[in-house]
């Protein structure tokens, strides 16, 4: 994947997704080793001036959304990405800008899922997105990703 790769799922994520926008959620990174967004703290405010845990949730929820939509692509598999299942851990306040990581599952878990969507036409993944707050682990999801092919 590529800066390409990276502006198209950019692109993606404020036409299908305007609540991207107003997060003000930006691709930093789109590869296949992950997925990386970052948003500004001051939309995300909460009334303690840490970041909104409902913000942190749909920041790392879109990255793992983003990844499994960059998947597909390089693989050449047009699909509608969606959101089964998701739970957040919310382990430390975050208190600055931040970046929601989903690194790529296990090759066995990616292997199925691409498996899937090629005889099945539609597939299902398991990812994990973390934050983290000065170097320590602050959020961590834990969301279940469906792809139902176009």
């Amino acid at each position: 994947m590529s800066d390409l790769d990276a502006a198209a799922l950019q692109e993606l994520l404020y036409r299908e997704i305007p609540l991207s926008r107003a997060l003000g959620v930006t691709v930093r990174a789109c590869l296949a080793s992950g997925v990386i967004l970052w948003a500004p703290l001051e939309p995300n405010l909460n009334h303690r001036q840490h970041a909104f845990g409902g913000s942190l949730s749909t920041v790392a929820l879109l990255a793992g959304y983003g990844f499994a939509w960059a998947m597909l692509r390089r693989y050449d598999l047009t699909a509608s990405v969606l959101v089964q299942e998701s739970t957040t851990r919310f382990l430390r306040p975050v208190t600055q800008d931040f970046t929601a990581t989903c690194a790529a599952p296990p090759s066995d878990g990616s292997e199925r899922f691409l498996d899937m969507m090629r005889r099945r036409r539609k597939g299902r993944i398991a990812l994990e997105s973390t934050i983290y707050e000065a170097g320590a682990l602050a959020v961590i999801l834990y969301g279940t990703y469906v792809a139902l092919a176009d």
